[in-house]
């Protein structure tokens, strides 16, 4: 698994990603951040072999490594950028090659935001904060977290003097999934802020991409960079990409 990891991670890079690489500039990413935390491209198993047991989708994808704290590779999610109505937008390992560890650590890029941790539903979220400096965790699996996860993420927080921020989806299920995650977070003796994104449906991706100053609303005096920006997506030191 790991091993499939660094070779999706190569590949974005290549001249023949570059739909990923748009595709993931599209949602706000900058080069920085993608290659902080391992972000790849799967061609799909024509293109690139794979034992048994990894992702074998029917078209591109963009790959999105889960880091435990000190940024080593635990898991990964295979997004395909185009999926049928009866398949799976995500794919993951097989049990046998890496289980989910339910949560995923980012690696924050740009100037440090101290004191918050910010904690989403998915692991694009969590890259939109890590983006803007944030510490930053992805809960992934099952719709509601449970009280190891809750527990784990109370243990960096008292270790780091931090104050612990969901960041949930607007909908019903996103504030039961706030709820849930603030009630076991407290039972570890913690408090949890919650967060909603001003727009019905909205996450926090889709949020920073339609409000460039979305991370104000956690910490006010933060001086926000650009979050769009298509030219660095899709240049690399390595290669000339056509316009």
């Amino acid at each position: 698994m790991v091993e499939y990891v660094g070779a999706c991670e190569d590949r974005l890079w290549q001249r023949d990603m570059l739909p990923v690489r748009k595709w993931l500039a599209a949602r706000g990413f900058t080069k920085e951040v993608l290659q902080a935390n391992r972000v790849g491209a799967d061609p799909g198993p024509s293109a690139m072999r794979r034992p048994s047991g990894l992702p074998r989708g029917h078209g591109l994808a963009a790959t999105f490594p889960a880091l435990d704290p000190n940024g080593a590779v635990r898991y990964v999610q295979t997004r395909y950028l185009e999926f049928r109505d009866d398949g799976p937008k995500y794919n993951n390992p097989a049990g046998r090659l890496g289980t989910n560890p339910r949560l995923a650590w980012t690696i924050p890029v740009g100037d440090p935001q101290p004191g918050v941790l910010i904690v989403c539903e998915g692991i694009p979220d969590a890259l939109t904060a890590a983006q803007v400096g944030f510490r930053a965790a992805a809960v992934l699996g099952a719709q509601y977290p449970d009280e190891n996860v809750a527990n784990r993420l109370a243990t960096v927080a008292e270790q780091h003097d931090l104050t612990i921020t969901a960041v949930i989806d607007a909908d019903d299920a996103g504030r039961n999934w706030g709820q849930r995650l603030g009630d076991l977070v407290a039972s570890s003796g913690v408090d949890l802020n919650i967060i909603e994104p001003p727009g019905e449906g909205l996450d926090l991706n889709e949020w920073a991409r339609v409000d460039p100053d979305w991370a104000t609303w956690i910490a006010p005096d933060l001086d926000l960079a650009p979050v769009i920006n298509l030219r660095e997506i899709d240049s690399s030191p390595q290669l000339e990409v056509p316009a």
